[in-house]
């Protein structure tokens, strides 16, 4: 890792993001102690469009693998609403990096933003106007460039930067031993950009992964955590608009795709990316002990038949209970839950006279993926009651009665749960 450092306004640290990058900024500061950006003999705003605005701070970098320092920067565009006597920022956040190059060099990169027209003093150096090169990483209309913006309004507190180097190792011998530099930029904990150096003729290119529900490493690590080397794996998290508080999640899994001689190594637009894949419906926060809604009760129990006996309902007999827990059992594959991509609730309520008392039950429809294919199932929630203990109310629970693998008609993958509902407006919590 090559350390970076930020320079500009003060601004108001989030302590959730500075308590886990607390041992990456250690050493940041102590690799890059003295430096301030670059010492303009102008504001850069000036050398800006009209409307964008520097947010204050200077990383310096180094990914082109030229004796030069790089600065990269952060900017807000598109512009300011007023409302009256007031006015607010209401435009995205960019980056641009600022570069000094030879004034030999040739072809200008196709990412730089302008041609500054006239000389310029760059750290009490005289510079010629091609010799500093603005490049526009985001905004920017080339493809492969996620959300095409590095943070969202307001957001500049939120923003870190980490230089990372790693060893290429190419199966095909076109590029062994070879090094491939590159910046992690994190906005919060719900946006990742990486940039990298493409070559001379095209100059950065940049690639995103957005997870407005957060960006993990780990189930307990956020993805931006004491970072050192380029993350392989990740996980993002999707919120849904659902009383249970779910997620959907996606594994993001980071792939090289290096260009082949003739061509300049790492020149390929994509040469960085991160291809999804689903996993289906989570809790964005945790299962709760016990959740109060019947899709929740179904799901906590799915990720874990043994050890949610709880959610049972407490007066099913030992022989009862474990027939449900191998049902759900022989969905999982070894140690790896089934996944779930669909829950759908009823949104009605029924008597169910059982065991010579009278209850009333819900039902849950749920569709999953498995090793062995798609797989529909029908769990019966039962209402009842938890004693509160001292001067607690009592608490209002669902348990699990029963749940029934639902065969599949003939010449269907499997049971739609739609149709076991029969209701288009039954609550439904389904992954696309």
């Amino acid at each position: 890792m090559r350390c970076v450092s930020a320079r500009g306004h003060a601004t108001r640290s989030n302590i959730k993001l500075f308590c886990a990058l607390l041992s990456a900024f250690w050493l940041l500061a102590a690799c890059n102690a003295g430096q301030r950006g670059p010492n303009l003999a102008q504001p850069i705003d000036d050398l800006l469009p009209s409307d964008w605005k520097h947010t204050g701070a200077w990383y310096d970098i180094n990914i082109d693998d030229d004796e030069a320092e790089e600065y990269l920067l952060f900017v807000t565009y598109d512009g300011i609403a007023i409302t009256g006597s007031s006015q607010a920022q209401i435009g995205p956040i960019g980056a641009l990096i600022l570069d000094i190059v030879p004034a030999s060099q040739e072809p200008t990169p196709q990412d730089v933003t302008a041609t500054i027209t006239a000389t310029i003093s760059v750290n009490d150096q005289t510079l010629s106007a091609n010799e500093v090169q603005l490049h526009r990483i985001l905004p920017g209309y080339w493809p492969g460039q996620g959300q095409g913006f590095v943070a969202g309004p307001g957001e500049e507190s939120s923003i870190s930067a980490v230089q990372l180097t790693s060893e290429v190792n190419d199966p095909r011998g076109f590029w062994q031993n070879t090094t491939l530099k590159e910046v992690a930029i994190f906005a919060g904990e719900t946006r990742m950009t990486i940039i990298w150096q493409r070559g001379p003729e095209l100059g950065y290119g940049v690639t995103q992964v957005y997870g407005p529900g957060g960006l993990l490493r780990s189930a307990d690590a956020p993805a931006f955590a004491n970072l050192v080397e380029p993350i392989a794996t990740l996980w993002a998290d999707t919120p849904l608009n659902d009383r249970n508080m779910l997620c959907l999640r996606s594994r993001y899994e980071r792939v090289l795709n290096l260009a082949e001689p003739p061509a300049l190594p790492f020149s390929n637009i994509d040469a960085i990316s991160y291809v999804e894949s689903p996993e289906g419906i989570k809790f964005c926060h945790g299962a709760p002990l016990h959740p109060y809604y019947p899709e929740g009760v179904v799901l906590a129990y799915l990720q874990n038949p043994q050890g949610e006996e709880r959610l049972l309902f407490p007066n099913l007999d030992p022989d009862s209970k474990s027939a449900i827990a191998d049902t759900i059992q022989k969905l999982w594959n070894g140690d790896t839950p089934p996944r779930v991509d669909a829950l759908l609730g009823y949104q009605w309520w029924q008597p169910a006279p059982a065991e010579g008392e009278d209850y009333i039950e819900t039902a849950v429809c749920t569709t999953v993926q498995t090793s062995n294919g798609t797989q529909s199932l029908l769990f019966r929630l039962r209402h009842g009651v938890e004693v509160g203990t001292g001067a607690h109310l009592n608490s209002d629970r669902l348990f699990i009665a029963n749940a029934s693998l639902l065969p599949a008609p003939v010449g269907a993958v499997a049971t739609d749960c739609r149709t076991v509902i029969g209701d288009a407006d039954s609550g439904e919590r389904e992954a696309p």
